[in-house]
């Protein structure tokens, strides 16, 4: 991924839609890897009983819920992928009802393949070609190929942990490190809360208040800022300070929390 990924030919950022449901934002795939990986270290049951609740499911179908539904409704993307339009949608363009069963025997033999060949049944052989045909489809192809596919290898990383204090307790968070970006912000969105005016206020009949909410914002604001700026693939970005754990420490945590005020800052940065 470089630093044109998101631009047009004419060297324009795409719109943010535009580019979600295109070929560039398609990552490859590595959850299968991941899972047979904690598998091999940690599980119990046979690899292959794990998915015969989800195969069953896929054959023999679900009910589309109200919420589904609604989903579908909603959708301004799905409808203009002609396989999901065929399997979600009526012949009006309009979604299957609620109660109508949804069957899906391709998924189920996709998952088969996995559950008999391992990550290879996703990473190789024809459901791999497939998904890198449609990631390099016009009109905004994404750059995955099928060697990325096979070559993917899960990694270990050490767990990123903080101290924060909650309700009485003193509680350790772990969570994923960099390239993840969630476990920072995360951290850095309750160490800035706790040092706000908000930090002991109580929920009003189970229901956070308008000011409460506000600090949260803009404790937000400051910890999207930083992820923005700072947070990406150790590969290739190093740590600000030499470590990941520098951005929830106590004195930055303390400079950056002196940035929010009873109004909403009319500029973050990190």
């Amino acid at each position: 991924a470089g630093e044109n990924l998101f631009l047009d030919a004419a060297g324009q950022p795409l719109g943010f839609a535009q580019a979600v449901v295109s070929g560039r934002s398609v990552g490859v795939p590595g959850v299968v890897a991941m899972l047979a990986l904690a598998h091999r270290d940690h599980g119990r049951l046979p690899w292959v009983q794990l998915f015969e609740p989800a195969i069953r499911l896929a054959r023999e179908g679900f009910p589309v819920s109200p919420r589904l539904h609604t989903l579908l409704a909603l959708d301004p993307a799905l409808p203009n992928d002609p396989v999901a339009r065929g399997f979600f949608y009526r012949a009006d363009g309009t979604p299957h009802p609620v109660g109508h069963r949804l069957r899906n025997p391709e998924y189920a033999e996709i998952l088969r393949q996995i559950a008999l060949l391992g990550p290879r049944g996703l990473q190789d052989g024809p459901v791999a070609r497939a998904i890198v045909q449609v990631v390099q489809r016009e009109p905004l192809p994404g750059g995955m190929t099928l060697t990325d596919l096979q070559r993917y290898q899960p990694q270990r990383r050490a767990p990123l942990c903080h101290r924060h204090s909650a309700g009485g307790r003193d509680l350790r968070l772990c969570s994923f490190p960099p390239p993840g970006s969630g476990g920072l912000a995360v951290g850095q969105m309750l160490g800035l809360l706790a040092r706000t005016p908000a930090a002991g206020w109580p929920l009003q009949d189970g229901l956070p208040s308008a000011e409460w909410l506000h600090f949260f914002h803009e404790a937000s604001r400051l910890a999207l800022a930083d992820r923005a700026q700072y947070v990406a693939d150790p590969a290739f970005v190093p740590a600000p300070g030499g470590r990941w754990e520098s951005l929830l420490d106590a004195d930055y945590l303390d400079q950056r929390a002196r940035l929010i005020g009873p109004q909403r800052a009319p500029r973050v940065g990190p």
